[in-house]
């Protein structure tokens, strides 16, 4: 019983170390030089569009009855 014990402690001492690497071990950040430049007027005309579907979808009147 007291092998088993020591063979969990070590298998609880070495997993916790393996997963407690990486964040020891400090972030790592990207350095950015420039700020981002993104297509803003695609962005915005894709959210005009999927916004324009929804309304559409909305709108449309249901071809179901109350009684369905």
């Amino acid at each position: 019983m007291n092998r088993t014990r020591i063979s969990r402690l070590a298998a609880w001492a070495i997993t916790l170390g393996m997963a407690s690497a990486p964040v020891l071990a400090g972030p790592r950040l990207p350095r950015i030089t420039e700020a981002p430049s993104g297509p803003r007027f695609w962005m915005y005309a894709v959210f005009v569009l999927l916004l324009a579907g929804v309304v559409f979808a909305a709108s449309l009147k249901s071809k179901r009855g109350h009684q369905d």
